[in-house]
C-alpha cells in the first residue's frame, strides 16, 4: 500500500518539477505553455486522491469486502468521473467573455 502511494506521489512531484520541459517536448506555443503549466500542476495534484483510492480498495479486498469495494468504485465513476467533463464544458461555454468562478493560482504551487 505504501509503495503505490509513494509511486503516485513521486509521479506527481516529477510532473510538478518538469512541467515546462514536458510541454516544450511537444513544441508548445507561449500561450499553451502558460495554460498547460497550470493545468498539469492541478491535474497532477489530483493524483493524491488516486493513491488514497488504490489503498482503500486494497484494504477492502484484503478484509473480504469485495462487494463494498466494487460499489464504491462504481459510484465514484458514475457519480463523479462521468458527469464532470460535461459539467465543466457547460460551465466554460456559458462563461465566454467572463472569468470562470473557480480560479486556480499556479503561483501558489511550491515548484
Amino acid at each position: 500500500m505504501l509503495y503505490s502511494a509513494a509511486v503516485v506521489l513521486a509521479g506527481m512531484f516529477l510532473v510538478w518539477r518538469f512541467t515546462l520541459p514536458i510541454l516544450r517536448f511537444f513544441d508548445a506555443s507561449a500561450e499553451l505553455l502558460s495554460i498547460g503549466d497550470c493545468a498539469m500542476r492541478v491535474v497532477s495534484a489530483g493524483h493524491i486522491f488516486t493513491a488514497y483510492m488504490l489503498i482503500a480498495q486494497s484494504v477492502c479486498q484484503a478484509l473480504g469486502n469485495e462487494l463494498y469495494c466494487l460499489v464504491v468504485m462504481l459510484l465514484r465513476v458514475v457519480v463523479v468521473l462521468l458527469p464532470l467533463p460535461r459539467h465543466c464544458s457547460r460551465q466554460s461555454s456559458s462563461a465566454r467573455g467572463r472569468q470562470l468562478p473557480l480560479r486556480v493560482r499556479c503561483s501558489a504551487v511550491p515548484f
